[in-house]
């Protein structure tokens, strides 16, 4: 294997110096081995010699350059083929989902959750919703905000709180509703709508995913050439 990458890059015209071998194992060491005593320990307890290592290391660099150059000759994805994946891909990638922003007080106890409601219906201010929610909901998430829990959507819900949540107007307190193991008092404050981004606000980053895939692909299809073509020129001993 290793005849067959040095004969293959130099036939790429690619050549590796004494000190891209001595940068790579400085970096290999600085990860591998705090000390320089491990490091020497690892050679005794290995038996490599220092040549060894040079050599392995240069193989491993000798890897990363051809792999380099293979995938640099990948040609970019085309148009056509940028919009049949965000055609594909647009609902599942570039939309996002309609959702509600709410505010919640959580509590086992229905009689604390009725307790809460009765004071916010005489004030469902901001500032009271905070000192509401500190008192009464069980939720540390949400009670340290005011019980406020942005962009919730429908999969995450089911049943009457999945109603109360999406088929309440907003600032209309709702609730208890039992969900689970608890009660909850639900007011929606805001409706976000669905988002769907355009092709020009997400082109680069399709661009970026496919090439990598058509580079992939590039590298597999280049390491089958390449096992075939360098075994077809590697004559065995007998035996062998």
């Amino acid at each position: 294997e290793g005849i067959w990458l040095r004969g293959e890059a130099d036939e790429m015209g690619i050549s590796i110096t004494d000190k891209q071998v001595e940068d790579e194992l400085a970096t290999i060491k600085e990860q591998n081995f705090p000390t320089k005593d491990a490091f020497e320990k690892f050679l005794k307890k290995s038996n490599f010699t220092r040549e060894e290592i040079d050599s392995l290391v240069e193989l491993q660099i000798l890897v990363k350059e051809v792999q380099e150059k293979v995938t640099g000759e990948t040609p970019p994805p085309s148009s056509e083929q940028i919009e049949a994946y965000y055609e594909a891909e647009k609902e599942a990638q570039f939309t996002t989902k309609e959702s509600r922003d709410v505010r919640l007080i959580i509590n086992k106890d229905k009689s604390q959750v009725e307790a809460a409601k009765k004071e916010l219906e005489n004030d469902s201010s901001e500032e009271n919703w905070k000192k509401v929610a500190t008192k009464y909901s069980s939720d540390p998430t949400s009670k340290s905000k005011g019980g406020l829990q942005e962009g919730i959507t429908e999969e995450f819900l089911q049943g009457p709180l999945k109603t109360a949540v999406f088929d309440s107007p907003t600032s209309e307190l709702v609730g208890p509703v039992k969900f689970q193991t608890n009660y909850v008092l639900v007011e929606v404050v805001k409706l976000n709508s669905a988002k769907e981004q355009k092709l020009p606000e997400v082109k680069a980053q399709i661009e970026s995913t496919l090439l990598q895939e058509k580079q992939q692909e590039f590298l597999g299809e280049f390491a089958n050439e390449y096992r075939s073509r360098w075994s077809s020129r590697t004559v065995c001993a007998s035996g062998f």
